[in-house]
């Protein structure tokens, strides 16, 4: 197949945190790797074919935390909860899957404008006011309504989204689609 993915934050300079830990995990003739992130597409052949791989490669990165390099683990990497990334990445150089790198997705603090139909969102809105929302909080759920002004465009179909799902969940009749 031809799989398609959104351009991961991978630096893959000599010698930065991204080339060191595809040395370590990957072996050298890895690097680079593609810069790939979620969202992936790809054949079921594919997936097959590399699933084996990118198990073993994700459980030999989470079990090794002793040696991670303080990098590793910061806000940018977080290897804590991309393992699984770098697992696949690696598991796809190694059995010659290689990605076209494409924009899927409007990434939420990152991006402004909404020019996909995806919207990644793990990092936090932050409003005018001071206060703060993050998916991780506790009523996060909830979302935000009336949506505050000031916001970007991606920050405001976010909430929007989550207000609707709301919504219909609760079985309401209210907000932008009533």
């Amino acid at each position: 197949g031809s799989p398609v993915a959104q351009k991961g934050y991978m630096d893959w300079v000599d010698g930065g945190g991204f080339h060191k830990l595809a040395e370590k995990y990957c072996g050298k003739p890895c690097t680079p790797a593609d810069p790939a992130a979620v969202p992936m597409v790809l054949h079921k052949d594919d997936l097959r074919e590399v699933s084996k791989g990118w198990l073993r490669m994700t459980q030999y990165i989470k079990h090794d935390k002793d040696n991670w390099l303080p990098e590793w683990i910061d806000n940018k990497m977080n290897v804590f909860w991309t393992a699984e990334m770098y697992g696949y990445i690696f598991a796809c150089h190694q059995f010659g899957i290689h990605h076209s790198i494409a924009n899927l997705q409007s990434i939420l603090g990152s991006d402004k404008v909404l020019n996909t139909a995806i919207i990644h969102y793990s990092l936090s809105i932050f409003f005018p006011d001071g206060t703060e929302w993050h998916k991780s909080l506790p009523g996060a759920e909830e979302g935000v309504w009336p949506i505050p002004w000031g916001l970007n465009e991606v920050e405001r179909r976010m909430l929007e989204l989550l207000h609707q799902w709301n919504v219909h969940r609760q079985g309401r009749k209210d907000g932008p689609e009533s």
